[in-house]
């Protein structure tokens, strides 16, 4: 099944009517009483450190999404936060923050390749946003481990 790319999640079909609500239709293991788990975006820059990253998590992110320029690169000292977050158990996702393309692993010296071998998943060509909400989902919905739940979603 594709996935949803950076326009609608889903295009509007004859007989669709604009702004009906259907209902809502609940996800295995998620309980939307409780609320998702908090899953922060932070955006990444040339000359970007790990300070946001490092503070996200120390007040309670319980996962993170890089959205990273081109392709998905930062610096070393930022591949090197994130292999620390992912070791102590919190999911880290790269998205590109450019208007399109994916986010792939090309290059070293704290490119994505770098990201990729600390432990990031690499969401393709989901915008920060959509790639949000998937891994706050996949923190609530799977047992399996957030960052291995969103690799099979994207990979399948």
């Amino acid at each position: 099944m594709p996935r949803p790319g950076p326009g609608a999640a889903r295009p509007r079909r004859p007989g669709d009517r604009a702004g009906a609500a259907r209902p809502a239709t609940p996800l295995p293991g998620v309980d939307l009483d409780t609320g998702l788990p908090r899953v922060d975006v932070v955006a990444l820059y040339p000359g970007a450190d790990e300070a946001l990253l490092r503070a996200a998590a120390e007040t309670g992110a319980a996962g993170l999404v890089l959205a990273a320029p081109g392709t998905g690169n930062t610096a070393p000292r930022v591949a090197r936060e994130v292999a620390r977050l992912t070791g102590a158990g919190v999911p880290v996702l790269v998205c590109s923050r450019v208007p399109s393309g994916p986010a792939v692993p090309l290059y070293g010296g704290g490119g994505g390749v770098d990201l990729a071998r600390a432990g990031a998943v690499f969401a393709g060509d989901l915008s920060p946003w959509q790639a949000r909400l998937l891994l706050s989902v996949a923190l609530a919905a799977t047992r399996l481990g957030a960052a291995r739940a969103v690799s099979g979603w994207l990979d399948g």
